[in-house]
């Protein structure tokens, strides 16, 4: 079963904005949503890509949305040693995060910023 249903909502998005995000009918991609239709290798990879994780993760075979990322998708985040491994980690959330969560995070950045450093 495809995860798309669970990536969509955390993106918060409705069926007509991701739709239209894939350049898809409506009503095709409620079937994919709903597992009445199968989707092309091509349009999985796209899902995929689009949410930042495997294809297992998408069709459920893994329950790690990282598992199995080629390196160079790791590498994006590789940090110097002086940032710990908690800061290399909570950056490659944020890229995984969908626009309203990542605004949230970089609101509260901000504040805490603003409320310890006077900037």
């Amino acid at each position: 079963m495809l995860r798309l249903r669970e990536l969509r909502m955390s993106y918060g998005m409705n069926m007509k904005e991701t739709a239209e995000a894939f350049g898809l009918h409506y009503t095709t991609y409620i079937h994919y949503e709903k597992g009445t239709r199968e989707a092309s290798m091509e349009q999985l990879r796209k899902f995929a890509d689009y949410y930042h994780v495997t294809l297992d993760y998408l069709l459920g075979r893994s329950d790690d949305p990282l598992s199995g990322l080629p390196e160079e998708s790791e590498r994006q985040y590789a940090s110097p040693s002086n940032v710990s491994a908690a800061a290399y980690h909570i950056a490659a959330l944020y890229e995984l995060a969908n626009p309203r969560d990542k605004q949230l995070v970089e609101t509260i950045l901000s504040a805490y910023e603003q409320q310890y450093y006077g900037k």
